[in-house]
């Protein structure tokens, strides 16, 4: 997901003062400023994806209210993914990532 951008700008510069101007690369600027969902994925393909993107960016949603929510057992969809992946990273898309997002206190 961040390696064309990466490519645009290190590879093939879209702008005439190419990387050495920029502050930071898409990569680092995406884990600085933004924050990624996902909730509907079947296969364990994402949790190298989750892990490039930055754990700390990544947030599990169920998409409730809208008819193709995960209601009413959301876990039951993400805990095949997140099988056999650390505490720590189950735990921050989960909650952790959200609470930081809405300034939030994380579950005790």
């Amino acid at each position: 997901m961040l390696t064309i951008p990466s490519y645009a700008c290190i590879d093939a510069p879209v702008v005439p003062e190419g990387p050495a101007e920029m502050e930071l690369l898409a990569p680092e600027q995406f884990r600085r400023n933004m924050f990624t969902c996902f909730w509907f994925e079947s296969s364990g393909w994402q949790v190298g994806d989750i892990e490039r993107v930055g754990v700390a960016n990544c947030l599990f949603e169920t998409d409730f209210p809208h008819p193709t929510c995960l209601y009413p057992e959301p876990l039951r969809q993400v805990a095949p993914l997140l099988e056999g992946t650390a505490t720590e990273l189950r735990r921050t898309v989960l909650s952790s990532a959200a609470a930081q997002v809405y300034n939030l206190d994380p579950p005790g």
